[in-house]
């Protein structure tokens, strides 16, 4: 089983910093990956691992916010969020 663990682990991923409050998804599967943005919908799958920039969300938090618990509750693995150019910093709720 290929974890989320296992994927934060990987080179490319040297400069990720978990933000999760719980440790306990670390080893949830991952078995698939995807890039998206804003609306979630219905492309996200269970165990996904999903990377975004934020697009859409960058001047509201509760955009941010909405966005995030969509992709969570579509039973994603992981949501990988980049800072930086939209989004500055992962605001406290959000995490």
């Amino acid at each position: 089983m290929f974890s989320v663990k296992d994927v934060l682990q990987l080179p490319i991923m040297e400069q990720a910093k978990l933000a999760a409050k719980a440790k306990s998804g670390l080893q949830t599967p991952v078995e698939w990956v995807s890039i998206i943005e804003m609306p979630v919908e219905n492309f996200v799958r269970k165990n996904e691992f999903v990377l975004s920039a934020g697009i859409g969300c960058e001047h509201d938090e509760n955009k941010l916010l909405a966005f995030t618990k969509e992709v969570m509750d579509a039973e994603a693995a992981a949501l990988v969020i980049a800072t930086g150019r939209y989004i500055r910093t992962l605001p406290d709720k959000v995490i």
